[in-house]
C-alpha cells in the first residue's frame, strides 16, 4: 500500500499529515484540508479582516436599501416645519428642495417671519416660491376650484399633494357634489387627513 513517505514511490518527503511515524486519520486530513481551502473556495485569497470589511459593506448596503424602502413609503407625508428648517440647514434650500416640496407638500401654512428666517439661513427663492405654492389648500380654495371646473382629477391630484387645513363634513361634500364636484375630487377630499389639528377640535367643538 502506498504512503507519502514511501520513497520508492519517488516521494522523498513524509507527508504534512504524517511526520516522525505519526499517521493521522483519514477523516481528520480531509477535515484539515477542507479547512485550509475552503476560504479560498467560497472567499477566494482574503484574510479574516478582508471578510470582516466585507461582511459590515453587505450589511450597510442592506440597511441601506430597508432605509430607501421607508423613505419610498414615507414620501407621500407633506413636510412638516421642522422638516423644512433642517433642509435649508442641510444645504437644500435650492431647486432640489422646491422639487421635493413640489412633490410631497407641506403640512403647514408658512407665515412671512418664517420666509425671512429661511431665507436669512440661506433659502433661495425658488425653495421660498415652493413653500408659498404648496401650502395646505382652505376651504374656501377648494370652493373656488369646483366653481372654476377643477372638482375632477386635476382638483384631486392637487389636493392629495399639498393636502387641506379643514376637516370637510359629508353635508360640506354634499354641496360640492351639487355644484359640480365629480366622485374623485370627493374621494381625495375624504382620503386627505387635514393637516392642522388646532383647526380640527375648533371645528368638531362648533
Amino acid at each position: 500500500m502506498f504512503h507519502p513517505t514511501d520513497k520508492r514511490q519517488g516521494q522523498g518527503k513524509p507527508s504534512p499529515y504524517e511526520t516522525r511515524g505519526l499517521r493521522l486519520p483519514r477523516k481528520v486530513v480531509i477535515s484539515l484540508v477542507w479547512g485550509r481551502i475552503s476560504p479560498y473556495i467560497f472567499l477566494g485569497r482574503r484574510q479574516p479582516r478582508e471578510v470582516a470589511m466585507i461582511f459590515r459593506k453587505t450589511l450597510t448596503l442592506l440597511m441601506l436599501v430597508v432605509g430607501l424602502a421607508l423613505s419610498a413609503w414615507a414620501q407621500e407625508k407633506p413636510f412638516t416645519e421642522e422638516q423644512i428648517v433642517n433642509m435649508v440647514r442641510a444645504g437644500l434650500g435650492n431647486d432640489s428642495g422646491a422639487r421635493l416640496i413640489a412633490q410631497r407638500g407641506i403640512d403647514f401654512t408658512p407665515t412671512q417671519e418664517f420666509l425671512k428666517s429661511l431665507k436669512s439661513s440661506g433659502a433661495k427663492e425658488a425653495f421660498l416660491k415652493a413653500l408659498r405654492t404648496n401650502t395646505p389648500i382652505s376651504q374656501e380654495q377648494v370652493n373656488h376650484m369646483v366653481h372654476a371646473g377643477l372638482g375632477e382629477a386635476s382638483g384631486a391630484q392637487m389636493i392629495t399633494q399639498r393636502g387641506i387645513d379643514f376637516a370637510p363634513t359629508e353635508d360640506y361634500l354634499q354641496s360640492l357634489k351639487s355644484a359640480g364636484a365629480k366622485e374623485e375630487f370627493l374621494k381625495a377630499l375624504r382620503e386627505k387627513m387635514p393637516v392642522n389639528q388646532v383647526q380640527i377640535v375648533a371645528q368638531l367643538a362648533a
